[in-house]
């Protein structure tokens, strides 16, 4: 994501296929090269999760 033209940041997610690729689901999140989802999950947001900048 590129906020301004000197502030970027990365987000890279891993998808898992199910039934021949009928389901997709994102198992992991990383920001910036750190793991966010699911390891800093909150609760509260479910699958979601909120980024603050």
């Amino acid at each position: 994501m590129k906020w301004t033209a000197s502030d970027t940041d990365t987000m890279r997610c891993h998808f898992v296929r199910k039934n021949n690729g009928s389901y997709v689901s994102c198992d992991s999140v990383w920001m910036n090269g750190a793991l966010m989802f699911p390891g800093l999950a909150l609760p509260e947001y479910g699958r979601a999760f909120k980024l603050l900048k």
